[in-house]
């Protein structure tokens, strides 16, 4: 069975194969590559449904009064994708993470950011999120914006002072 770094070694191999063939003849046909073809290289997956698509706005209290701070998760399946827009109207300290087997990963870590976007392959089944903490005095307006595959469970939750 190939793993993802073989499947992407496999497929440097193919496309170094293609170039090299095409630099030897210019007149011959295109190259087509088939993606499904290589084991775990996530470039393309079909779904029988839509993907999910949100917009959620929290309010945080002033720094270290009740309400100052949050958890946001959703649950994914390995290997599904997330895109993710978070915006502040005051600088948070941001920590988007994965809890699973047993552990917690830190996938990014913003001490003081307005926003933070990007997103994310889950490489294991299990809950994804944001702490989000409100650092200033006073009370920020924070919007996260996802799109992709995933279960809004458990959702939100309040951290207390």
């Amino acid at each position: 069975m190939m793993n993802a770094k073989s499947g992407v070694m496999c497929f440097l191999v193919m496309m170094a194969t293609v170039w090299s063939a095409q630099a030897a003849s210019q007149e011959q046909k295109k190259p087509e590559i088939r993606t499904s073809k290589l084991a775990n290289l996530l470039i393309e997956r079909p779904y029988a449904e839509s993907y999910a698509t949100e917009e959620q706005t929290f309010e945080l209290a002033p720094a270290n009064t009740p309400g100052w701070r949050l958890e946001y998760m959703v649950t994914m399946k390995a290997g599904d994708a997330l895109l993710y827009s978070l915006t502040a109207t005051e600088p948070v300290v941001t920590e988007f993470h994965g809890e699973f087997n047993d552990a917690l990963v830190f996938y990014r870590e913003e001490p003081d950011t307005r926003q933070a976007h990007g997103q994310l392959i889950a490489p294991a089944d299990g809950k994804q999120g944001w702490y989000i903490a409100n650092t200033t005095s006073k009370p920020v307006t924070v919007k996260l914006r996802l799109s992709g595959r995933y279960d809004k469970i458990p959702g939100l939750t309040r951290i207390g002072k």
